[in-house]
């Protein structure tokens, strides 16, 4: 990822540029984004956006006992399919229906409902 911004760089700056505070930059990455607790990523940009983005994901830790339980999907999730943890606990009657996820289209707003905890009368 570096390789590419100073290529980026260098080809925007021409010869002859003081390349110093781009090296100082570039060092600084390293810094603020240390590729031992994660990576930068280069993001798709809109036509409407000039230049690259890039997104820093950092490194997740699972519990390793989640990690083994995971076994237990091997068969049952197809390519192209998703695997969601909701953080929700769901009523008997909320558990009559499918939960039914539906893809939001491109550039859409995407709706969402946080309802309060309702304790009984």
């Amino acid at each position: 990822m570096k390789e590419e911004l100073w290529a980026g760089y260098l080809k925007s700056a021409g010869s002859g540029s003081d390349t110093e505070f781009a090296r100082q930059a570039l060092a600084r990455l390293d810094t603020q984004y240390p590729p031992e607790k994660g990576s930068l990523v280069r993001v798709p940009v809109n036509a409407d956006e000039s230049g690259p983005a890039y997104w820093w994901f950092p490194n997740r830790e699972a519990p390793a006992a989640d990690v083994e339980a995971l076994a237990k999907l091997k068969g049952v999730l197809t390519p192209g399919a998703f695997l969601c943890k909701f953080r929700k606990t769901f009523l008997k009657e909320e558990m009559k229906r499918d939960l039914e996820l539906v893809p939001v289209a491109k550039g859409a707003e995407a709706e969402y409902y946080r309802v309060l905890p309702q304790s009984p009368p």
